[in-house]
């Protein structure tokens, strides 16, 4: 990466140039006349833009011929007074209007003469953006492209460039909360209008070293995946050096960076050491012809570190347990979490990703090795009839877990993985740990409101959860109150009670069940 200090600045060319007041404020009238009508798409309202800049009408006489030109002699004087009134309101709230130096033309998609911002762009820089295709939901820390962002940002001195990103997908939030905590200077390209608020934004949108950009003012005038692509699009045409990790072969990312080949200064290409189907695309945009574009791997000594390993299967002497009645305890089995901890902030976890830190892949095994270091099982509610928190317990035993096990596609995740704890039957009963009652929808108004929590529906028309044995207690479980004496956390393999004991201690007692006699029953 050091090419990019030696590359001269003056060679990366500016994307953006600023309107002076007077245009702005016509663009901004045009624009609050069209959100108003809510009529078209944005490549339509950026159409007339165009024509719009291309005239040559001076004084406020001029605009309204120019508008009357784009929406007929039905517009009038008390028309372009509330236009006006707009684009001073939208520019007191600190929207600006940036005029593309070189438009895009890859696509009839995205074809924007201008863009709105609020905040410092900081054209004096090069713009620089990491490109990734979607990632599953469970994220593992040894990825070879995280271990390239990490090794990337680690060596990325800041002040020579700006980041650019987005919202809403796990790289672009990585790369705007890194910047936020190193201070770089940042640019959001947002996939909603400037002036509209989105209630799903993950990294704040304002505030010092940042600014924000987007190719829509006001009402959102075009479908959600046809402003995603825009908004890919304009990042590769903005940004003039484009780090590249992985990217799926024939994707909406590798079509979109494949489009402008020919445009940004720099590229750097991350040439993976493991050849799959979501890095295939790195392949075909190596081999777009290209003086700018570079490969990189990364350094042997991040090479060899150790790769995530499946769960051990053996186990030492010194760990070999006890024989264990199974029937007197019930199981807890923990799950991978996708994204933040519940009570983490989503940005605490992206910072905890390209930090390494213990757990931060939050598989099944890092969640119980969070319950047993809070020694907390937090309840949950989300299939709970009421909403009311529990925590859930199965009567099947570890070494039976297999018969609860599926795969479920719309979380990407297993419903049972072998780790969790194991608690006395008497002493959950002792805390007010009852049986699910299974039952179709009467079944539930017949129960008493305290006892409503124990409802499971059950019905002709869905799965039944009737082989789970379920019980639930209400609230969270402190294993304070259970003791050693009570209960005991199991994992699959010696090396994972290994894992866990380094990064817990040892004050609840973990056990390998994998070679634990069946259920004595």
């Amino acid at each position: 990466m050091e090419e990019i200090r030696d590359f001269p600045r003056s060679a990366f060319p500016r994307p953006l140039a600023a309107l002076d007041p007077d245009r702005e404020k016509a663009v901004l009238a045009l624009c609050a006349h069209f959100s108003r009508s809510r009529k078209g798409t944005g490549p339509a309202l950026h159409s007339l833009i165009r024509r719009f800049l291309s005239e040559e009408r001076a004084g406020e006489a001029g605009l309204l011929a120019s508008m009357q030109d784009c929406f007929g002699r039905s517009f009038t004087q008390r028309h372009l007074d509330f236009c006006l009134r707009r684009a001073d309101e939208w520019r007191g709230r600190g929207i600006r209007v940036a005029e593309v130096v070189s438009p895009h033309t890859g696509g009839e998609a995205c074809r924007p003469s201008v863009l709105f911002f609020k905040g410092d762009l900081r054209l004096d820089i090069p713009w620089l953006c990491v490109f990734n295709s979607r990632k599953p939901r469970i994220v593992s820390p040894r990825a070879e492209w995280l271990e390239a962002l990490r090794h990337f940002l680690n060596s990325a001195r800041a002040g020579n460039f700006l980041l650019a990103a987005s919202e809403g997908t796990l790289t672009y939030d990585m790369t705007a909360a890194h910047a936020l905590r190193a201070g770089i200077a940042l640019v959001l390209v947002l996939p909603y209008p400037i002036s509209g608020k989105n209630p799903g934004a993950t990294v704040p949108a304002d505030g010092p070293h940042r600014a924000v950009l987007s190719c829509l003012p006001a009402a959102n005038a075009c479908s959600k995946p046809q402003r995603l692509v825009c908004r890919d699009r304009l990042l590769a045409r903005l940004s003039s050096i484009h780090l590249v990790l992985e990217l799926r072969s024939r994707g909406n990312l590798q079509s979109v960076l494949a489009e402008s080949g020919s445009e940004p200064v720099l590229r750097f290409v991350f040439d993976p050491r493991e050849k799959k189907p979501s890095n295939a695309g790195n392949r075909r945009l190596l081999d777009i012809p290209s003086g700018h574009t570079r490969k990189f791997s990364l350094p042997a000594r991040i090479m060899t570190r150790v790769p995530d390993a499946a769960p051990s299967r053996t186990r030492s002497r010194a760990t070999a347990p006890v024989p264990i009645r199974w029937r007197d305890y019930l199981f807890h089995y923990t799950r991978a979490c996708p994204g933040h901890w519940p009570g983490q902030r989503y940005a605490e976890y992206l910072l905890d990703l390209l930090d390494d830190l213990p757990l931060c892949g939050h598989s099944a095994a890092d969640t119980l090795a969070r319950i047993l270091s809070e020694k907390i099982v937090r309840a949950g509610s989300g299939l709970v009839r009421g909403r009311e928190g529990v925590v859930s317990f199965s009567a099947h035993p570890p070494p039976d877990f297999r018969s609860l096990r599926q795969w479920n596609r719309s979380l990407g995740r297993w419903t049972v993985e072998p780790y969790g704890v194991a608690i006395s039957k008497k002493r959950l009963r002792a805390l007010g740990a009852k049986p699910a009652v299974y039952g179709p929808d009467e079944t539930y108004g017949r129960l008493p409101g305290d006892e409503k929590y124990r409802f499971q529906l059950v019905s002709g028309a869905g799965p039944s959860w009737k082989h789970e044995r379920e019980w639930r207690l209400r609230g969270d479980l402190d294993l304070g109150l259970i003791g050693a004496e009570n209960g005991f956390a199991f994992v699959p393999g010696e090396r994972d009670r290994e894992e866990i004991l380094r990064v817990c201690g040892g004050g609840f007692p973990v056990v390998v069940f994998e070679e634990m006699p069946r259920p004595d029953e």
